[in-house]
């Protein structure tokens, strides 16, 4: 996506929503914001939105339980980029708590992907194959068809990383099907180059 542009816009609309200061619609703006703000890799200025609405929120944590789980995912990710694991599990876990007090899939099938990246990027291969296959179970219950496909491929990528060739072939291939039967040809360009570091890692020649 453009952040840039999109970063212009919801800072416009900040500027002009200063009358409508703590409703559900400012809420929403700041949150977009932030989370904008940590994809262009503006940190400070992402952590400084997030914390400033958080505080707020989380004294009526009922009123807005969506807008607050989102800026606690923000949150997760700015901790994550800063090196900071536990504190980046504690809120991606705060996140995915709230989603599911909601019945959110959307939401909880995102958090449980977070955090098997998470656990992914440290090393710990089987908790993050345990969020994913749980994100997946979920994308598949509700149609997230792109999402599940994501989930499957990195799955696929977990069980090289254990040793467990079959298995990650058979997640690239489901990957790759749905990729494929969905249409999404960037999906299907990333599973084709999964299967290939397969085939040349672990696959038979």
């Amino acid at each position: 996506g453009n952040f840039a542009a999109a970063d212009g816009y919801l800072k416009e609309a900040l500027a002009l929503a200063t009358a409508v200061k703590g409703s559900p619609l400012w809420y929403t703006l700041v949150e977009r914001t932030a989370w904008v703000q940590f994809r262009l890799g503006e940190l400070e200025e992402s952590t400084r939105l997030a914390r400033e609405a958080i505080r707020h929120l989380e004294e009526q944590p009922n009123q807005q339980p969506f807008t607050l789980a989102s800026f606690y995912n923000t949150m997760g990710g700015v901790a994550w980029q800063q090196g900071n694991l536990s504190e980046a599990i504690s809120y991606v876990e705060g996140s995915l708590k709230m989603y599911e007090a909601q019945g959110f899939g959307w939401g909880i099938s995102v958090a449980c992907a977070n955090l098997g990246v998470l656990h992914w990027t440290v090393g710990q291969w089987a908790a993050g194959t345990e969020w994913y296959e749980r994100a997946a179970k979920i994308q598949e219950e509700n149609g997230f068809s792109f999402e599940r496909a994501t989930s499957l491929r990195n799955l696929g990528y977990l069980r090289m990383a254990q040793g467990d060739a079959e298995i990650a072939r058979h997640y690239f291939e489901q990957s790759l099907a749905l990729c494929l039967q969905q249409n999404h040809s960037y999906g299907a360009l990333a599973t084709h180059l999964a299967l290939g570091s397969w085939a040349v890692e672990i696959g038979d020649e």
